[in-house]
């Protein structure tokens, strides 16, 4: 009807074009009032609560909105047309509050349906992430020139009705206006989070399987090669590197695995703490979700969120098992071998389908190592498996043939002076095995029984690489040579060569610093914290660990100054 709109989008570092301000997201407003002056058959939609409409009686009005929580300035927002407005209501836990659409002219019935279904996601999503941030206010939609949608604090702009924007953008007022990212770094707190609602309002009205199959939409539409597939924004100079798809579908995917790796549990009571003071009306970054996730699992999660926020990539597993039937029952041996190139092994749980003819067992397996073998036990031969059958990670993967392979590759550690036994093990052929080493490859002290005994006591320290030798019970014999690497390594702080780290040891080495005592055998053993020293650093660090549950003493693999060999 030719008369003007006026729409503001000041993500991420806009605002300061059209008003004074501290243009960035940790610098958030205690409150904001806005006043707009215009025709009087124009209608201003902006955030928080609408305060008053003066007439001017020169055929203008100036409409006063207020925003009393705190907002960040990228997030104040106008939006000002000859709108078709009318509202809706929430009810929740004794409060009441409008819900409020303002469009250009009257919508249509499938808009309409759509916006009706904007009440129940905010009880959805009070009741998961706790009650609606601003619900002193309002919740609104205001049309905008723009094709998608612009989270504007009470007031989202949109452009596109579709349910599942809808559901996106309202996510926002928790994830992004009430805990804000600290640095647009780290832009997938907010729009990894709020894609990821996406899949919970699924999950809110299909079910599990409506939940996996969004998840599985967003997989692979986000540029991976490279840096591109790295969700911590290096270069925040441009627009479009903040607002890669990645940040939001691979934002989404670290949540989904967070979840599955710490169980549904733990993973809402981490998403309602991040969402609490002091996060709560002020930001946040990745360091602090990690905090708050460690703290409410009481699981070390540093390697999940290294390899999923600073680094690219993800497994590609190849995949082999080989049943075999015992005297004791069937042991299945599977070999997960991580294939992919230019990037460390990932180190991610890990969900394997067995299928029976009458049944089917998922068992879920702590993958580590580039290579890993597993030993499982089933009452029957199983026919099949799949890796991550729910698609639970990100990954890639495909079967090979299991082939004639030694099974303990690598070794568990042996420590020095202490007893080790280690039965070796192969599949893939004709049981039984025959076994020897190349004596100069074994650790001094060790030896090889022929039928797979690895034991004795070693004496010095170091990585070795054993060089075994196997051959199967099949006519004619099949013979398997490989290198396989064990590390025998100093027990640090177990100077006096005991069974325990005791108070011995820390009187040992009292009287060696202090009371020209003997030397201990071997020095690295009172190097406790591995700065090749030994020191009254080391005696702090041992009484730590003895009596102050202070953390135990090093572990290296550096054995280069050892006095042992």
């Amino acid at each position: 009807n030719r008369k003007p709109t006026v729409a503001s989008l000041s993500e991420p570092f806009f605002a300061r074009t059209w008003w004074p301000c501290k243009d960035h997201p940790t610098d958030k407003a205690d409150s904001v009032d806005i006043y707009v002056t215009i025709g009087y058959d124009l209608v201003v939609a902006s955030n928080g609560s609408l305060v008053s409409i003066i007439d001017n009686g020169d055929g203008t009005k100036t409409t006063h909105w207020h925003e009393s929580y705190p907002i960040a300035t990228y997030l104040v927002s106008l939006a000002i047309a000859d709108y078709y407005v009318y509202s809706d209501t929430l009810k929740y836990q004794g409060h009441t509050m409008p819900i409020d659409f303002f469009h250009y002219g009257a919508p249509s019935e499938g808009i309409r349906a759509n916006n009706a279904l904007v009440r129940e996601m905010l009880t959805t999503f009070s009741d998961i992430f706790g009650i609606y941030p601003f619900i002193r206010e309002k919740y609104g939609h205001a049309q905008f020139n723009f094709g998608g949608g612009m989270e504007h604090q009470t007031c989202t702009s949109l452009g596109s009705f579709n349910e599942w924007v809808m559901a996106h953008e309202l996510a926002h007022q928790w994830w992004g206006d009430m805990v804000t990212c600290g640095s647009w770094h780290e832009i997938w707190l907010n729009e990894g989070f709020a894609s990821y609602c996406e899949a919970i309002w699924s999950e809110h009205k299909s079910g599990s399987a409506a939940y996996h199959g969004e998840m599985n939409s967003f997989e692979a539409s986000w540029d991976t090669s490279g840096a591109r597939d790295v969700l911590y924004v290096s270069d925040t100079t441009s627009v479009n590197k903040i607002f890669d798809w990645r940040e939001y579908r691979k934002g989404a995917w670290v949540l989904h695995m967070l979840r599955y790796t710490v169980g549904d549990s733990a993973f809402f009571r981490i998403l309602r703490e991040y969402g609490s003071a002091p996060r709560q009306y002020g930001t946040a970054l990745t360091a602090d979700l990690q905090q708050i996730a460690e703290q409410q699992t009481g699981r070390n999660l540093g390697a999940f969120f290294h390899q999923w926020i600073y680094e690219g990539g993800r497994p590609n597993y190849e995949y082999a098992f080989f049943p075999e039937v015992t005297d004791t029952g069937v042991v299945t041996y599977l070999f997960l071998n991580q294939v992919q190139q230019g990037y460390k092994p990932f180190q991610t749980d890990v969900d394997v389908r067995f299928f029976f003819p009458e049944t089917t067992i998922t068992v879920r397996l702590a993958d580590t190592l580039i290579a890993q073998n597993f030993i499982l036990r089933f009452a029957d031969v199983p026919d099949s498996c799949v890796i991550d059958p729910d698609n639970w990670i990100l990954n890639g993967a495909r079967r090979v043939e299991y082939g004639y392979r030694i099974v303990n590759d690598p070794l568990p550690d042996a420590f020095v002076n202490k007893p080790y036994r280690q039965q070796l093990l192969a599949a893939g052929s004709k049981a039984p095995y025959t076994w020897s080493a190349a004596d100069v490859s074994l650790p001094i002290g060790l030896s090889v029984s022929a039928d797979g005994l690895l034991s004795g006591t070693p004496l010095y320290p170091g990585i070795y690489s054993i060089f075994l030798r196997v051959s199967d019970s099949d006519q004619p014999t099949h013979d398997l040579s490989i290198l396989v690497p064990l590390t025998v390594r100093l027990i640090h702080g177990d100077i006096d060569d005991q069974p325990q780290i005791t108070l011995g040891d820390l009187l040992y080495l009292l009287r060696y610093l202090y009371k020209d005592g003997p030397a201990p055998v071997d020095l690295l053993q009172a190097d406790l914290n591995c700065d090749g020293e030994v020191n009254l650093v080391d005696v702090v660090v041992l009484l730590n660990y003895l009596y102050q549950q202070g953390p135990a003493p090093c572990m290296t693999t550096d054995y280069s100054s050892s006095r042992r060999g």
